[in-house]
């Protein structure tokens, strides 16, 4: 058996596979012997039917098997061999004619392969990525910030005849267009409140009614994700949809809710210092969720435009059509996530089952979705675990490289084995309990700062 391998592009391979006609022979003669005791047919009493009727009768089917396991075995050969990893099946062409009746055992039997592999190509060093992380300090203006969220979020809420005003939630379609990109959205939620959102968008909508449509530019916030710069304008279209009046809950609820969630010791109440460092402790995590949200995009933008080399085809046919802008995108989304894998050999992100089962829980909680539903989709679904699985194992991707990149600390590691928590000090197991019961009413604080 002779190989030859031509490198017909990065993604794409062709080896042809030659068998002498001496090779092809006595596999076949192998094969006929091994058969011949076998043999069944009417007429002739078994072991006494000559050669040349079993030729004849199964001499097509005999030399049909031989071919497939002379194909199977190059197959495996240009595999084991020359360290090839296929995406998909091989396009297989026999030369000169698949058809097997045609193919005799005085020629030598020749096969072509064709077949998509993952390009390859050199891993950019993270520290060379061009990301400026943000990093957010918790203020007294942040920590004020997260209990009017909260304040609302455990408030009440009804329906509203009257037009737009502060501390309202109003809910609108839009369109958006930033440097010539537009965007269309449906049912944007937002509470309009000058300090947590928009300035200049929030005097835009104040003053509308439901039904109301208003055309309007104002001053975005620059964003690498944007492509913003200080000054640009944003041109927008917006339809009023439903607007909400918000009857805040005062702190005195704001604090009951919390003392539900962790109760005091045994004659000890829950003062207005257990609040304070509570409330402090949430509107930390809060920061550091959405800094981490943030992170996660510019560095996964970072990685989509630091690459530019081929990808397979076969890709490409699953996800687009002839859309030139979604193929570009599409194109973008692969090599990013084909960087990624090359980058989590180096990193090695870990999430265990219980990082998974608590995130599930955290999303039917937001959701409102009854928790028997819970089993009933991990059960049903494997998918549906594996989002969460793989959106977490992203995230611990992005917390190392920030550390190994503001810290200087080391991504050539080797993966720890999953290890049961360790056990907590009395106070800050307290502190975890409480952020756990209270995880919902901070998750959803994001929504105030869509634009």
């Amino acid at each position: 058996m002779a190989i030859s391998i031509e490198h017909l592009s990065n993604t794409k391979k062709e080896c042809i596979v030659t068998y002498s006609s001496q090779e092809f022979k006595q596999k076949y003669k192998n094969k006929f012997k091994a058969f011949k005791p076998k043999a069944r047919i009417n007429g002739f009493r078994p072991g006494q039917i000559s050669d040349s009727v079993i030729e004849k009768k199964f001499g097509l089917s005999l030399k049909q098997e031989v071919v497939d396991e002379m194909l199977q075995s190059a197959w495996t050969n240009i595999i084991e061999e020359h360290k090839f990893e296929p995406i998909a099946h091989p396009v297989v062409d026999i030369i000169p004619t698949n058809n097997l009746s045609e193919l005799t055992l005085e020629n030598d039997l020749t096969v072509k392969y064709v077949f998509q592999v993952n390009p390859s190509f050199d891993v950019i060093p993270l520290d060379q990525l061009n990301v400026n992380f943000v990093n957010t300090e918790l203020d007294e203006k942040k920590v004020a910030s997260y209990e009017r969220h909260l304040a609302r979020t455990i408030g009440e809420q009804k329906p509203s005849s009257a037009p737009a005003q502060l501390h309202n939630i109003v809910i609108f379609d839009a369109d958006f267009s930033v440097n010539g990109v537009v965007s269309k959205e449906k049912n944007v939620t937002m509470f309009l409140d000058a300090e947590e959102s928009n300035e200049d968008f929030v005097k835009n909508i104040v003053g509308l009614n439901v039904g109301d449509e208003k055309s309007f530019s104002y001053e975005g916030v620059p964003n690498p994700l944007n492509k913003m710069k200080t000054g640009d304008r944003v041109d927008a279209t917006v339809k009023i949809v439903e607007i909400k009046e918000v009857i805040l809950a005062d702190r005195a609820k704001i604090k009951d809710a919390y003392h539900k969630n962790r109760p005091a010791a045994p004659g000890t109440e829950y003062s207005d210092a257990d609040f304070e460092e509570d409330l402090k402790n949430a509107a930390q995590l809060s920061v550091e969720e959405r800094d981490l949200a943030e992170n996660k995009n510019l560095l996964l933008k970072a990685i989509e435009d630091a690459y530019s080399f081929e990808v397979p085809e076969l890709y490409l046919e699953q996800t687009v059509n002839d859309d030139a802008e979604k193929k570009e995108k599409a194109i973008k989304q692969i090599r990013r996530d084909l960087a990624l894998q090359k980058y989590y050999e180096i990193v090695k992100p870990v999430v265990n089952e219980q990082d998974v089962q608590q995130a599930i829980l955290k999303y039917m909680l937001q959701q409102e979705i009854p928790l028997e539903y819970l089993q009933q989709a991990l059960n049903n679904n494997k998918g549906f675990r594996d989002l969460f699985y793989r959106e977490l194992l992203l995230e611990d991707f992005v917390k190392k490289v920030i550390k190994s990149i503001t810290h200087g600390v080391s991504l050539e590691v080797v993966a720890p084995k999953a290890e049961k928590p360790a056990k907590k000090t009395a106070s800050k197991a307290k502190k975890h309990q409480h952020h756990e019961g209270c995880q919902h009413h901070h998750d959803h604080h994001d929504e105030d700062h869509h634009h």
